[in-house]
């Protein structure tokens, strides 16, 4: 797990070094047309991506399966899942980074096919919902 932590520890330097790149990740914003910025953004896409997956790996190891069904206490993948998708519904850059590199990703790319459809799925409901009125 010390790896995935490592990489998170990386992105957070960077948003010290660079604070100006957090919308970016937590307030949804596009990634930005200025080069040298959009790099910058991406790098950290990058970092984060590489954080989500590999703690998937590693925290679906047989190690934490078992913790997991000693005591359910001990059982850390829903906070790594809900980071996950936080990260997947407020970050563009996440996003489209994963989508670019689908095989690097695997889960990370899941998890964004699961909130995309249901994202459609309510949306759909939601203009129906609207035609019956």
């Amino acid at each position: 797990m010390a790896q995935g932590y490592e990489i998170a520890d990386r992105v957070i330097a960077y948003f010290v070094e660079y604070p100006e790149l957090r919308e970016y990740f937590y307030e949804g914003v596009e990634l930005p047309e200025d080069s040298t910025k959009r790099a910058r953004v991406l790098a950290v896409a990058e970092l984060m991506a590489d954080a989500a997956q590999s703690n998937y790996w590693l925290n679906h190891s047989k190690v934490v399966e078992s913790l997991g069904s000693v005591d359910p206490g001990l059982d850390i993948r829903t906070n790594i899942d809900d980071w996950i998708e936080s990260i997947l519904t407020m970050s563009p850059a996440v996003r489209t980074l994963v989508r670019e590199f689908p095989l690097q990703y695997p889960y990370v790319v899941s998890k964004l096919d699961t909130i995309e459809s249901a994202t459609t799925r309510s949306n759909l409901g939601s203009l129906a919902g609207e035609g019956a009125t």
